[in-house]
């Protein structure tokens, strides 16, 4: 199978049996040497806000929350 049709019947929601097969193959953890994690996109905004829940929830500590005031044309740097 030619990768790019394997991602076609996915885009469609026809994938078959031995496409299916060939992209669990692939399957392998990621290691990031630099620490450094991807970007991840999500294509709705509840996806977004459920991702954002779940890696704060996994951060130690107590969450902090600081107040901010902007002024329209005042740049304090």
């Amino acid at each position: 199978l030619e990768f790019v049709d394997m991602l076609n019947a996915m885009c469609f929601g026809k994938l078959d049996k031995a496409s299916f097969q060939a992209f669990f193959s692939l399957s392998r953890p990621v290691v990031y040497e630099d620490g450094i994690r991807p970007t991840q996109l999500y294509p709705i905004r509840s996806e977004v806000d459920l991702a954002n829940q779940r890696k704060l929830a996994s951060l130690p500590g107590d969450g902090i929350k600081y107040s901010a005031t902007d002024s329209p044309g005042r740049d304090s740097n």
